[in-house]
């Protein structure tokens, strides 16, 4: 049996929750296994891609590690209703799913906020631009995660499909983030039964991108990116090429506390790269200072400093960044424990 694994070191109060899933994931003795990791079993050809849209609570050993005022963030969608745009209300309700959080706001509400994003019943950034793929992914997730397909009169499937396959028919491999917003959007779709997937995809020129090639290569971003292009086409895709050179993209961005960058939004991402590369078993002492970081870093919708004129009460943009960075921490993380059944 594979020696067992500790991502977190023990001078943090180790989490072995890792170890103990590893442990039980490869040993057949089913009498020590529990309801978390025989739902883990049962998902294994799964990834964190298919959560977009359906996210589960993570298992709340690990959320207790973080440090998150959840009294805070469940009231900014009062303070902060003004500040509430799709791309918002999407991390947002994707948070409190994976804490576990009810969700304050019922149906109607959400959709009389959904309506200012609407323009010709396709998702925009607001009534007055065009439709575009950042905004449909935001909304059909929303709709997803809430299962609103009912109010047919507030969207059109029809005209939502037709957008993100002429995004996908000329097919650009260079365009990383449109690729994986339109095919985040395909794959909702076809989870909700809305439509049936039936494009060939270009998969060769996607593997043989290379990334130092873009305009304004951001190393971290544009991995993760590839990678998920290259996951969503096809989960067994042979990337084998791919794995040490990215690892090693990860590595020179690793600073001396194990982050990346000291930023928490790019360490989670190189977490989820590392996922989606199949090396968690392989890279311990990586994972482990990630996580450290990640969870040890920061208190997320902490009330302390509101008196400065850029905050998550006071500024949108502020806002967006709290949400952004604790969906990230909290999706990246997940990945390193059961879920909650």
């Amino acid at each position: 049996f594979m020696k067992s694994i500790s991502f977190l070191n023990k001078s943090n109060n180790a989490i072995i929750i890792w170890k103990n899933f590893i442990k039980l994931h490869r040993d057949n003795a089913d009498v020590w296994l529990t309801d978390w990791e025989q739902k883990i079993t049962k998902k294994e050809e799964e990834n964190f891609l298919d959560s977009f849209g359906n996210f589960s609570p993570i298992h709340p050993d690990l959320i207790n590690r973080f440090k998150i005022d959840k009294v805070s963030l469940l009231n900014s969608r009062v303070n902060n209703l003004d500040f509430m745009d799709l791309e918002n209300l999407f991390y947002y309700i994707s948070n409190l799913r994976m804490l576990d959080l009810d969700l304050p706001f019922n149906n109607i509400e959400i959709l009389e906020i959904v309506k200012n994003y609407m323009n010709g019943n396709i998702f925009s950034s607001s009534k007055n631009n065009i439709p575009d793929i950042k905004s449909i992914f935001y909304g059909l997730t929303i709709f997803s995660e809430l299962n609103l397909w009912d109010n047919t009169n507030v969207i059109d499937v029809s005209r939502i499909e037709k957008f993100i396959k002429l995004n996908l028919k000329n097919f650009i491999p260079e365009k990383l983030e449109v690729n994986v917003y339109s095919l985040l959007c395909l794959k909702v779709m076809e989870k909700n039964d809305l439509l049936i997937m039936d494009m060939d995809f270009p998969l060769n020129l996607v593997l043989n991108l290379k990334l130092s090639n873009l305009e304004e290569y951001s190393p971290i971003q544009d991995v993760y990116n590839h990678l998920t292009v290259i996951r969503l086409f096809n989960k067994r895709a042979d990337i084998i090429e791919l794995k040490r050179k990215y690892l090693n993209e990860i590595k020179k961005f690793t600073t001396s506390i194990g982050s990346i960058n000291n930023i928490i939004t790019e360490s989670a991402k190189a977490l989820l790269i590392i996922d989606l590369l199949s090396l968690k078993e392989e890279e311990p002492d990586l994972c482990s200072g990630l996580l450290n970081f990640i969870i040890n870093s920061t208190t997320f919708f902490n009330l302390i400093n509101l008196n400065e004129d850029f905050n998550w009460r006071n500024n949108q943009l502020g806002y967006k960044i709290e949400l952004k960075m604790l969906f990230w921490a909290l999706l990246a993380c997940s990945q390193y424990a059961p879920r909650k059944a």
